[in-house]
């Protein structure tokens, strides 16, 4: 899908023409994610599929939370232009992902809320 190519091939635009360090924020977003959404997706996914299928859901849904505390500990360390660019990038990662996600369910005929952070 063309949401899908947008989401994450703006990502190579950060790393070669803006700085690699912006990358960040695509990942702090994908991590949150996966903490914040993760577990009701991994609850509904092993209910329909059994938990052989759910095996990359669980470890970043439910093993992996640590990593959102480890990332935050990170943005300490970065200046304020660093620190600038990762959240402009973690903004438009969350905003490409939910252009995605409703996409998605568009396709598959089915409403798709947006809840708050």
């Amino acid at each position: 899908m063309d949401e899908t190519r947008s989401f994450y091939q703006v990502q190579y635009f950060w790393v070669e023409h803006v700085n690699p360090m912006a990358f960040f924020g695509y990942i702090l977003a994908l991590e949150g994610m996966a903490v914040k959404a993760g577990p009701r997706a991994y609850a509904a996914a092993e209910k329909a599929h059994g938990k052989g299928a759910c095996t990359f859901l669980k470890v970043h849904a439910m093993e992996d939370v640590d990593h959102v505390a480890e990332a935050f500990k990170h943005l300490e360390t970065l200046d304020g232009a660093e620190l600038a660019m990762v959240v402009t990038n973690f903004n438009q990662s969350c905003t490409l992902y939910s252009n995605m996600m409703h996409e998605i369910a568009s396709r598959a005929g089915v409403g798709f809320e947006r809840q708050a952070a």
